[in-house]
């Protein structure tokens, strides 16, 4: 698979921020609540059903948060 931040690396930097926003407890990983918030703040007009739906797609691993590289990916 290619490396993304090669291809990209303006859009992969812009992420990178946009997590780092996210996270307001600055813990490296991204929980339900500070989703929603994210989701709010960007006008999303989504469901909290959809919001979930949203955070399990993007939580790959399954454990329960967000990391930096699954929000990336």
């Amino acid at each position: 698979m290619p490396d993304r931040t090669t291809r990209h690396p303006a859009a992969h930097r812009e992420l990178v921020e946009e997590f780092a926003v996210a996270d307001r407890d600055q813990d490296g990983r991204i929980d339900f609540e500070e989703f929603k918030l994210l989701l709010e703040g960007l006008d999303a007009a989504m469901s909290l059903d959809e919001m979930q739906m949203g955070f399990r797609e993007v939580d790959a691993d399954r454990d329960g948060w967000i990391d930096c590289r699954e929000f990336v990916d």
